[in-house]
């Protein structure tokens, strides 16, 4: 009532509880309208409505292939929405908040919430619940519904010693938490594994989404999406929940979070040495190596870049269990970066193999030279493309399955067009000055140096212990951390550039602004009333006169 007394102030009655209802159920924004169509309930719906026969039943009905599309289902929404009385306005929205007000722990799992709100609507409207002449027990939901889901997330972090409940002594990837529950609910293939006590599934109907046998699944118990929340009492949660995401504590997140920046540094870098150190691969009898060898030499730095993906992908995987859903997703990505790396390393071999012969033909020169572009390719797109975007796109791609991703883990504001350009041309001038600074003053100037230790040993000395095999490689090793050193400034030279052009950006985003970097704090402070007032207090209609007294409260209020 307070919500729509407020809202009533500021509009209709009719307009305050339509827009009410927006934001908690029906509106674009809701985070119900969102996991509704991201758990795929839209198609649940369409086979509760012919009493769950399942899928063939649905490939019966005539327009199913329509009733399946999102923009069908995303219409029928907008009409119900706009149809809806009301009355059933009012009574959704105080449904929600029931719900919602005795959940208690149940809040922190959002989506948990609007499954359990879809189906006390869905009880509510039916025929069952409408013909019902006696009241249901009092605390019903409390003891049926919120109090085994309440148990399940106490038990996985407290035990029972001497009559009183004591943390387990158990990390956070050892129990089920608020994150692993919720994401239960996003997708059909979870709602799926909801069980009862006598092994009979509860979303049957969303069955034939994930693969199951709908069938074999009705023959048990048909429960009708207006009789599931009546089922809440016999469901075995202890059966349901599983880890989705093991939240451990290893440097193996610098692989998995930062491959890219591995990627464009490392890479990059390989690239650029590999190109001004022609002796270290050169055969011993001649001082510089063939052509196609100098190109395929060069091109490992796909491989590189193929095996930092790799290693980031085995990371990734200790972090999913493998049977959830992402577990394929990483799959095809291992198959598709073990063929880029075979690409990629597999020439130098050859060419390796061919190249001492005495007759050479033009086809391993042309093998090198292609090597090599598919390296720079593949460095291109690892460098620039977030590997959750490639292989199946979980961003932005058009299916169904990756749905739940978009909406809830990928769901962020899109920059507009004047910032967007900004950010693109900021990172594009600091790695376009890197690359060509660090190409002549760190990689360049050290092809003299590495074409004389490459092959240089230290004759006539000895150890005690080691004898002159340690001795005898000193320049090698030395030649060893210079790269290694040389690796290190590397990676300077980005926050080197990034301090440099993110200064130049922030003096003329100041300028853009009509503020000026070197106007003193001082002055600022003492103008912040004067500009409170002119900005927020006065209107349009009516003189800007400096009012000290409301200005320096509101500066006040403010600081």
């Amino acid at each position: 009532m307070h919500l729509l007394d407020s809202r009533a102030s500021r509009m209709t009655p009719n307009q305050a509880l339509l827009t009410l209802h927006a934001d908690y159920i029906g509106g674009q924004h809701a985070n119900y309208r969102k996991w509704y169509f991201a758990a795929q309930l839209n198609l649940d719906d369409a086979v509760g409505q012919s009493q769950n026969p399942g899928l063939q039943r649905l490939k019966t009905v005539k327009g199913a292939k329509t009733a399946k599309s999102l923009d069908s289902a995303l219409n029928r929404w907008r009409n119900a929405m706009n149809n809806m009385s009301q009355y059933d306005r009012l009574r959704q929205i105080a449904l929600y908040l029931l719900c919602w007000g005795e959940a208690g722990n149940v809040r922190f799992v959002p989506e948990c919430l609007c499954f359990i709100f879809k189906c006390a609507d869905d009880y509510y409207r039916s025929p069952e619940c409408q013909n019902r002449v006696e009241p249901v027990p009092e605390g019903l939901y409390l003891n049926t519904v919120i109090k085994p889901l309440y148990r399940f997330m106490r038990d996985q972090g407290y035990e029972v010693v001497d009559g009183k409940f004591v943390r387990k002594e158990k990390d956070h990837e050892q129990i089920i938490g608020y994150d692993d529950i919720n994401q239960l609910f996003w997708y059909p293939e979870g709602l799926a594994k909801i069980v009862l006590s006598d092994n009979v599934r509860l979303g049957h109907s969303l069955s034939f989404l994930c693969g199951a046998n709908a069938s074999e699944q009705t023959r048990l118990v048909d429960v009708s999406p207006a009789q599931r929340f009546m089922k809440f009492s016999r469901i075995d949660w202890n059966r349901v929940f599983f880890k989705t995401y093991f939240e451990k504590r290893s440097l193996a997140h610098l692989l998995v979070n930062f491959n890219r920046v591995w990627i464009l540094h490392i890479s990059i870098y390989y690239f650029y040495t590999a190109f001004n150190s022609p002796k270290v691969y050169a055969p011993r009898n001649k001082a510089n190596p063939s052509p196609q060898m100098t190109w395929s030499a060069v091109a490992l730095g796909g491989a590189v870049s193929t095996t930092i993906m790799i290693l980031a992908t085995l990371a990734e995987f200790s972090y999913i269990p493998t049977t959830w859903n992402n577990a394929s997703h990483l799959t095809t990505r291992l198959i598709f970066l073990l063929v880029i790396l075979a690409l990629t390393a597999g020439p130098t071999f050859y060419i390796a193999m061919v190249d001492a012969r005495p007759a050479q033909t033009q086809l391993p020169l042309i093998i090198g030279i292609v090597q090599f572009f598919i390296s720079v390719v593949a460095t291109m797109v690892f460098g620039l493309i977030p590997s959750g975007r490639m292989f199946g796109d979980r961003v932005a791609g058009k299916s169904r399955k990756y749905m739940a991703s978009q909406t809830f883990t990928a769901s962020y504001p899109t920059l507009a067009r004047s910032p967007r350009s900004a950010s693109i041309a900021l990172w594009v001038l600091i790695f376009g000055c890197k690359f060509a600074e660090s190409y002549f003053f760190l990689t360049s100037s050290f092809s003299s140096p590495i074409a004389v230790m490459a092959r240089t040993k230290v004759q006539g000395c000895n150890d005690k212990i080691f004898g002159n095999s340690l001795c005898t490689n000193q320049v090698p090793f030395t030649l060893a951390i210079m790269y290694v050193m040389d690796l290190v400034l590397f990676f300077l030279d980005t926050y080197l550039w990034y301090i440099i052009w993110i200064v130049i950006f922030s003096i003329g985003r100041s300028f853009s602004l009509g503020l000026s970097i070197w106007t003193p704090w001082k002055d600022i402070f003492t103008r912040l009333p004067k500009r409170i007032y002119a900005k927020l207090l006065a209107t349009g209609e009516m003189e800007v006169k400096y009012k000290p007294k409301v200005g320096r409260h509101f500066a006040a209020r403010t600081i």
